[in-house]
């Protein structure tokens, strides 16, 4: 019998704010929602990339950072970076 997993997700920290963010290791890109970054003023320039998620669900792509996107986890007592790049 099969059985379905959800995609792991740790606990990250971005200007303050905490969130799980999904591993996913096979992507070949990384989203952020849209209202997150207007809200929290994560500059992005406009692309005309297109993607789709799992199941062919179009998602509607803004733009690319223009920075690098810059989260922390914490693991064993230690604030960890993970550094997305632009």
């Amino acid at each position: 019998q099969l059985h379905k997993a959800s995609s792991p997700r740790i606990l990250v920290t971005h200007q303050g704010n905490k969130f799980p963010m999904l591993i996913d290791e096979g992507s070949e890109l990384n989203a952020l929602d849209g209202d997150y970054a207007v809200t929290n003023k994560v500059s992005y320039v406009p692309t005309s990339l297109t993607a789709s998620a799992a199941g062919n669900q179009e998602l509607h792509i803004l733009g690319q950072t223009e920075e690098d996107f810059v989260v922390s986890c914490t693991f064993a007592n230690r604030k960890i970076p993970i550094e997305f790049h632009a």
